[in-house]
This record gives structure tokens, sequence and C-alpha cells, in this order.
């Protein structure tokens, strides 16, 4: 069996759009969740800065996961939101060691 895969992504969102851009991210995060594979995906909000979002994941799989990438929701998502509304993405598919 495949190893899971935990994921965290940190979104930075322009804080003129911030309500614009979560609806959009909580349509995501309801679709996602349906996804084969997707154990968890949460997405959180700093209390010390609210323009940063963090996506908490896991997968059953790299392989998943990596379906989800290219997947309907996130293609849905992406035609709802205009770039000026993320200031920054990063991503961390991480490997759990203890």
């Amino acid at each position: 069996m495949a190893e899971r895969l935990h994921v965290i992504a940190r979104v930075r969102a322009a804080p003129d759009t911030l309500s614009e851009l979560t609806a959009s991210i909580r349509i995501l995060v309801d679709e996602v969740r349906q996804e084969p594979g997707c154990l968890r995906y949460d997405l959180t909000q700093s209390q010390d800065d609210p323009t940063v979002l963090i996506f908490i994941e896991e997968w059953a799989s790299r392989a998943e996961w990596e379906t989800h990438m290219t997947a309907e929701a996130l293609q849905q998502h992406g035609a709802r939101t205009r770039p000026e509304m993320i200031l920054d993405v990063e991503v961390h598919a991480l490997d759990q060691i203890a």
C-alpha cells in the first residue's frame, strides 16, 4: 500500500479580495473533500494575519494528490478567481517521519 501524503499549502491573499477568495475556496473545500483519496482537506486562517490561509491536507497516496492537482475542482476554482486575488502560494508535500 502506498504511503499517505501530508500537504501544507499557504496562500497569501490580497486584503481587498480576501472575502471573495475565501468564498471561492469554501466551495473548493467542499468539492475536494469528495475526491478519491482525500482523507483531510481543511482550510485555516492565521490569527495574526487574516490574509494568510493555510490548507492542511492528507491524501491516501501521492498519486491521488497529483490527480487532485489537475482535477475539476481546482480548475473551477481557478476560473472563479483572478490572478490579483492571490499574492503568493507555497505548497509542501510531506512525508511523516515520526
